[in-house]
């Protein structure tokens, strides 16, 4: 007894002439169902995303993105969120630097800054492994707020 490949709870096979749409944000990835190859490239952008920031999933998307679409979609929201957390950081940064000189205020000031630098870190990380997890399944992954500055 063989099953529906479009029963719901099952993943299409890989390589199938499936259409995948990205249902967690508008301009998700349509396509085809990616490879299995084309899951671990996306999947790697991801997880380079956590420890090199832009550098690891920018020479993935530069080497994949004419050869895969579904690569070329994730690096690219890849790099957008990476792009995206480096303004935050950056601008929390100088509110730290400006504010922290502030008399009776700059250390509270500077805790604050420090703890929301801290929270910066373990979004980045939490979304990333969500997003790892997602393209290791052929699921395109949207970061739910991120600059979209590559398109």
């Amino acid at each position: 007894m063989t099953q529906d490949p479009n029963t719901p709870g099952q993943s299409p096979p890989a390589g199938g002439g499936t259409s995948m749409l990205d249902a967690t944000a508008p301009g998700g990835y349509v396509g085809p169902q990616p490879s299995k190859d084309e899951c671990t490239m996306a999947m790697l952008c991801y997880i380079l995303g956590i420890f090199t920031w832009i550098i690891g999933p920018l020479i993935i998307w530069l080497m994949k993105k004419d050869s895969s679409k579904f690569v070329d979609d994730q690096g690219k929201e890849v790099i957008n969120w990476g792009i995206t957390v480096a303004i935050v950081g950056v601008a929390l940064s100088v509110i730290g630097m400006v504010l922290g000189h502030v008399p009776f205020l700059g250390l509270l000031v500077v805790i604050v800054v420090l703890l929301a630098r801290l929270a910066l870190f373990v979004t980045v990380l939490i979304f990333n492994i969500m997003g790892a997890l997602a393209a290791n399944k052929g699921v395109a992954y949207r970061f739910p707020f991120a600059l979209r500055l590559i398109k």
